[in-house]
């Protein structure tokens, strides 16, 4: 079996720094977060401008 060279046990023991894929890692997680919190925002922010627009839609 090929082992990954990207094995975090791999750059444990071979006391590489991991700094970096920590990094990658929160700051995909913080912008994921960012964007749901903002799609949850614009979604609220938005839906009495849908409400309108399906009001005017039905006026003759």
């Amino acid at each position: 079996m090929r082992k990954n060279q990207y094995d975090l046990r791999t750059i444990w023991s071979l006391e590489s720094r991991y700094a970096i894929q920590l990094f990658v890692t929160l700051l995909m997680v913080m912008i994921w977060s960012a964007l749901y919190f903002g799609g949850r925002l614009g979604k609220r922010t938005g839906m009495n401008q849908m409400h309108n627009f399906t009001i005017l839609c039905e006026i003759p």
